[in-house]
Parts: structure tokens; C-alpha cells; sequence
């Protein structure tokens, strides 16, 4: 399932199969998956299952969900029995977060994920739930392709910064 664009879902994992095994707790509870994808490299993502109603798990895979591809797996933390995770230096692309739980553990959660592109790499405004730390902003090349970036000058005698003034450079 794809993650909806603010970032956030809830539901209930107690309905679901046993369909993955972390490597961090012991496992055998019903998990689902949600998919993250990034046209950008991220310097950080932050995943969490605060405020979930159960003793949760969570493990996060680059592209499919073999053990080779392991990003990060977490149980009970920083908060209580919930899981949540940072992972720093992303690559672009698709990653899938395992929400699952501890021993048979199953109930409602909350999932919530945040993420910052690095800065020149390209974004997307429509993904609500990454940002830049500057602006997510028009290319020089080609004025469609969006990159994170401050202020910048493209030489072309055009205003592109919006300080109201043509470009220097």
C-alpha cells in the first residue's frame, strides 16, 4: 500500500498474516507494508508508531522485503512498547516499512513518517510528508525538473529567486 501523501495512516494489523520476520524481536504477529517512494535522496527519515494501541515492530527495506535489503528494524523505542526510527542518508527510491508486532502482538496503530531532502536533489511537493530544507524549486536546465535549493541564479536574464529582481549571474 502506498503511503497517502500527509504521511499518516492508521488501521488495524490484526486482521492481517504473518508474512515477514524481523530480525530484532521475535516474530510471528499479522504485519502490512507500506511503501515509500523518493525521487530524491533524503539526509534523514524519520519513521514512528507512537501512539499505537499494541507492543508494535517495525522494519524498513530498500526496493522488496529480503533480508539483504534491511534498512533498519526497531522494538520498543524511544517511547514505551512502540517503535519508531531515523534512518540517516537515504538513497532515492522505494522503500518498504513493515509495521508488525512483538511475539503475536496485533492491534491498531498509527504510522507517521517524515523525511528531508538532501539539498540539490530533486523533490516533489505533491509528496507532502518530505521536505526540503530550503525550497523545492524549478531547474535552470529545463524549468519543469524540481530541485531543493535556496535563492539561486541562472544567468539566463530571468528573476528565478522571486526577490524581484533579474538574475546577476
Amino acid at each position: 500500500t502506498a503511503l497517502p501523501a500527509d504521511g499518516t495512516a492508521t488501521g488495524s494489523t490484526a486482521a492481517e498474516t504473518d508474512d515477514f520476520d524481523a530480525n530484532c524481536f521475535p516474530t510471528g504477529a499479522p504485519d502490512l507494508v507500506y511503501t515509500v517512494t523518493s525521487p530524491g535522496d533524503l539526509s534523514y527519515l524519520r519513521i514512528s508508531l507512537e501512539g499505537s494501541a499494541f507492543d508494535t515492530g517495525l522494519h524498513v527495506y530498500r526496493n522488496d522485503c529480503g533480508a539483504t535489503s534491511l534498512l533498519g528494524c526497531n522494538d520498543d523505542g524511544p517511547v514505551g512498547v512502540t517503535s519508531a526510527m531515523t534512518l540517516l542518508a537515504i538513497e532515492r527510491g522505494t522503500l518498504q516499512i513493515v509495521i508488525d508486532g512483538y511475539g503475536d502482538s496485533s492491534g491498531s496503530y498509527m504510522l507517521d513518517v517524515v523525511g528531508v531532502y538532501q539539498d540539490g536533489a530533486p523533490c516533489d511537493p505533491a509528496i507532502g510528508y518530505l521536505h526540503c530544507a530550503g525550497s523545492c524549486r524549478p531547474s535552470c536546465s529545463d524549468g519543469r525538473s524540481l530541485f531543493c535549493g535556496d535563492a539561486y541564479d541562472c544567468a539566463d536574464g530571468l528573476a528565478h529567486d522571486a526577490d524581484g529582481a533579474i538574475d546577476e549571474a
